[in-house]
């Protein structure tokens, strides 16, 4: 089925795929990818787009890139080292036309929206929310549009979480595109088959200084989710950027050590994981095939323990 937030662009798609398994002696894991029947190119986002793999049925949302009209779904399930791929799902969207999605009831409290500052200025947003939505697991996905056209604006990280019943605490970074001075925040909350949005907030004049003045953290005491400014022993590098065809994204970890876990995440303009990587070691490089993605702009973030380490952009160009 489709549902579409109420005065957005932004249609999401829910649907489930069988999958039989079994005869795997270790843990099976399971990955979908949402391509152009086509192309073969990448033209959406599936969330959660990885996961155990156990057999039986795979739910998932799709968000289409604009101007898709149909997707392949394809299933990769990976099983004692060795990938098996599922027979791909054709499915044309104009099949599913679209219903606006239902009000949560979801009560919001600020407490704060600021500007931090550096070579790449972003906002960092803390809120409390009251989930009393009447089941559980909850999940959530936070989304960045103007408030004007309902277009996506902006990249939010983490952009995804789960809830509990009651009041608590989410806290997200969100990083405007070029030219931005206005946003809206939409949540949308899943459990089950249940889907819901509401307005997490709206901010406008994010281009005044005198409404939101820009911390600079090369002087201030680092935040816990970036990496300092001008802190060349700890960082990402990518290349080449703009990238066509294969990226290789290095990594320099002085302070790694055995246990600590790094991933580097690949996301795109709405926030939405599009690829992951496990780092193992302190120094190491991640080729990454970039045809899976479709041409525009993503933040590649370093992450350990879920808090940033490194967060830069890439810029794809096919």
């Amino acid at each position: 089925r489709c549902e579409m937030l109420p005065g957005t662009m932004t249609p999401t798609y829910y649907g489930g795929i069988n999958v039989g398994g079994g005869g795997c002696a270790g843990t099976a894991t399971y990955t979908i990818y949402a391509v152009d029947p086509v192309t073969g190119l990448a033209n959406g986002t599936v969330l959660p787009a990885s996961g155990v793999f156990t057999g039986g049925m795979i739910n998932f949302s799709y968000t289409p890139f604009p101007g898709a009209t149909t997707v392949r779904f394809e299933v990769v399930v990976t099983c004692d080292g060795k990938d098996c791929i599922a027979r791909g799902i054709d499915v044309n969207l104009s099949d599913y036309p679209c219903s606006d999605m239902k009000p949560c009831d979801l009560e919001t409290q600020w407490k704060g929206f600021s500007c931090v500052g550096g070579s790449s200025p972003y906002f960092v947003g803390d809120v409390l929310v009251n989930n009393m939505m009447p089941c559980a697991p909850v999940t959530y996905t936070i989304i960045a549009v103007d408030p004007g056209t309902g277009l996506p604006n902006g990249t939010v990280s983490p952009a995804t979480g789960s809830l509990t019943a009651g009041w608590q605490n989410i806290n997200f970074n969100y990083h405007p595109n070029p030219g931005v001075t206005a946003v809206k925040f939409l949540i949308i909350l899943t459990c089950g088959d249940q889907v819901c949005y509401s307005l997490l907030g709206e901010f406008g004049g994010l281009d005044n200084p005198k409404d939101y003045p820009c911390k600079d953290i090369a002087k201030t005491t680092p935040h816990s989710d970036v990496t300092v400014s001008g802190d060349e022993s700890l960082q990402m590098k990518i290349a080449p950027n703009p990238a066509n065809g294969n990226v290789k994204i290095s990594y320099n970890i002085p302070n790694w050590k055995q246990g600590d876990v790094y991933k580097i995440t690949i996301l795109n303009l709405l926030g939405q994981s599009v690829s992951e990587y496990t780092v193992n070691g302190a120094q190491g490089t991640w080729q990454y095939a970039t045809v899976q993605l479709a041409p525009g702009a993503y933040l590649v973030r370093l992450v350990k323990d879920g808090s940033n380490v490194d967060v830069q952009r890439m810029i794809i160009a096919h």
